[in-house]
């Protein structure tokens, strides 16, 4: 490991950058153009089902092109989430190795202790109303137990419960993300929605996170 967070930070740049391009190169297709959409007021089932057979088939070219590119995407889902997972691993590394364990608010709905070692992850900017440095934890525990199914580790299932929720407080709430949803049979690697979550499509947008986590700022 290096001397300090801030050599760390340097010495895995060219890294990082190269993981986070590749990232954008995977979801560029989706970038390509807006989904086809149809929105409206319906009198009933029936107008309903008439309304959008008339869309789809005023539509069904750009429908086709949508798919096509839909599956694209999908046919690299599990490279984009091995990359998303090893950027994750950067930084979790780091915040591993440079990180002091904190004193954590009291009524802290989640199963973690003042000075314990994952605490040393309670830092960052708030997403989801969570601090940054658990969404990492989660998603690099994750990616790293993929294939052991539900994680064992009961912290990383309540900060996921509480990202699909939208935070601790609504945990349990009607409203319910399934791209975090760890019960979904339907994603295995949740590794590249979490970085879509917190938004590090840009070098300088990691480093921000990084600098400010690690106390460089």
């Amino acid at each position: 490991m290096y001397e300090n967070s801030c050599e760390y930070l340097e010495r895995t740049r060219a890294a990082v950058a190269s993981l986070i391009k590749v990232t954008e190169t995977f979801r560029e297709p989706l970038y390509r153009e807006d989904p086809p959409v149809i929105v409206g007021h319906y009198r009933g089932a029936s107008d309903r089902d008439e309304r959008i057979r008339e869309w789809q088939g005023k539509n069904a070219a750009r429908i086709a092109r949508w798919h096509e590119i839909e599956r694209q995407y999908f046919d690299n889902a599990f490279s984009l989430a091995a990359v998303c997972g090893a950027l994750l691993q950067i930084a979790y590394s780091a915040i591993s190795a440079y990180c002091e364990p904190v004193d954590l608010p009291d009524n802290l709905a989640l199963p973690l202790r003042t000075g314990s070692k994952p605490s040393q992850f309670y830092r960052g900017r708030e997403v989801n109303g969570l601090p940054l440095g658990l969404v990492v934890f989660a998603g690099r525990n994750q990616a790293a137990h993929v294939d052991e199914g539900m994680p064992a580790n009961k912290l990383v299932r309540e900060v996921f419960s509480a990202i699909a929720s939208g935070g601790p407080s609504l945990s349990g709430g009607e409203s319910w993300d399934p791209a975090f949803d760890l019960r979904n049979t339907r994603v295995k690697h949740y590794a590249h929605n979490v970085v879509a979550l917190i938004g590090w499509t840009s070098i300088d947008a990691y480093e921000q996170d990084m600098r400010s986590m690690l106390g460089l700022t």
